[in-house]
């Protein structure tokens, strides 16, 4: 049978136990390892992750983390597709990506209509996900 490992996980020492995290997506790794407090070894555990972090936040500890691992990837940060009314695909935080003037990380557009398929790039406030409008929206790249 098959072993089905968790993609982000990180196993400690506290005291005599070990203490291990997991995740199924860097989003829920970051959330249980939030809600550490919920577990009887946290005060032991925090200061072990506070060790990794250089300091007193989980963001420090997963950067260290990532600094010291080279090839990590963003956490938070995996791509993630939704798909509209008309089944036009949009995926948030795609590695090829470009950005807007003003710094923020385009959508991928994908999808057909009549007049055959279409793909390209689009200001992250005309995909599904909810943004703030902004004054000065990009102009779709097509590709």
């Amino acid at each position: 049978m098959p072993m089905n490992e968790a993609p982000y996980s990180v196993t400690t020492k506290v005291g005599g136990d070990l203490l291990t995290v997991r995740g199924s997506s860097a989003d829920e790794f970051v959330e249980n390892l939030t809600n550490l407090n919920d577990n009887p070894l946290f005060p032991d555990a925090l200061v072990t992750f506070q060790s990794l972090g250089g300091g007193a936040t989980v963001q420090q500890a997963v950067q260290n983390v990532k600094t010291a691992m080279p090839g990590t990837t963003e956490v938070g940060n995996e791509p993630e597709v939704m798909s509209n009314q008309k089944g036009t695909k949009f995926t948030k935080n795609h590695p090829d990506a470009p950005t807007t003037a003003d710094g923020r990380q385009m959508l991928l557009m994908e999808g057909s209509n009549a007049k055959g398929p279409f793909k390209g790039w689009v200001d992250p406030t005309s995909g599904p996900w909810a943004t703030a409008p902004v004054d000065n929206k990009e102009k779709t790249r097509w590709l």
